[in-house]
């Protein structure tokens, strides 16, 4: 399902900004002109994945639980169960691409005490082509962390994707961001690469 969310507001424009007088009195006008941000929202739900996406396209004052409210409501008016959704923590998938070389870029791992953080300055290759700090990373037991979060390169020859794909996860938000505009298919892969990441022990 697709739909648009949008959000108004007013930015100043000082080109139409005007003073007038009558009589003895004088009025001065400031001019604020409306916006309207509009970003598409887009819920899918394939019956053979046991996960579901709501999707919002680049729009940083767009309210995520605005936008969970009116998908659930979109749902019940076409007779889903109104309950609500379940979020898919995914600390173990960052931890798991992490720990196998999986075109990791940066990563972080963290407890309520303190926090251990690694990456890659490279522009191409991640912390796996970087040995000093591959040796590093591969001491760390991730298992000791609560949370994770990571920077993941997709490479199209190994992963399945059109081309190469920036995605920031942030695991114990159960979110992630796509760094790139790409084709429906590369975000189901993606989907699919991190659930199946997430799933492994």
């Amino acid at each position: 399902m697709v739909w648009h969310q949008s959000k108004e507001g007013w930015n100043r424009w000082r080109p139409k900004d005007f003073g007038q007088e009558e009589g003895l009195e004088r009025y001065r006008f400031d001019a604020y002109r409306q916006r309207f941000d509009r970003s598409i929202v887009r819920y899918v739900w394939s019956f053979s994945d046991p996960y579901c996406a709501i999707l919002i396209h680049r729009n940083t004052e767009i309210d995520h639980a605005v936008v969970f409210a009116d998908v659930r409501a979109a749902l019940a008016t076409i007779g889903c169960p109104d309950c609500p959704f379940s979020r898919i923590v995914l600390n173990q998938a960052v931890k798991v691409a992490a720990t196998k070389g999986k075109g990791m870029h940066s990563t972080r791992f963290e407890l309520d005490e303190g926090y251990v953080e690694v990456a890659s300055t490279l522009a191409e290759g991640g912390i796996d082509s970087v040995e000093p700090v591959r040796v590093v990373l591969q001491t760390v037991d991730t298992s000791q962390f609560d949370r994770a979060q990571g920077m993941l390169h997709f490479a199209a020859e190994e992963d399945g994707t059109s081309r190469r794909i920036a995605v920031q996860v942030y695991g114990s938000e159960a979110r992630l961001r796509i760094w790139a505009q790409c084709k429906r298919e590369d975000v189901a892969q993606i989907l699919k690469l991190l659930w199946d990441y997430n799933s492994t022990p």
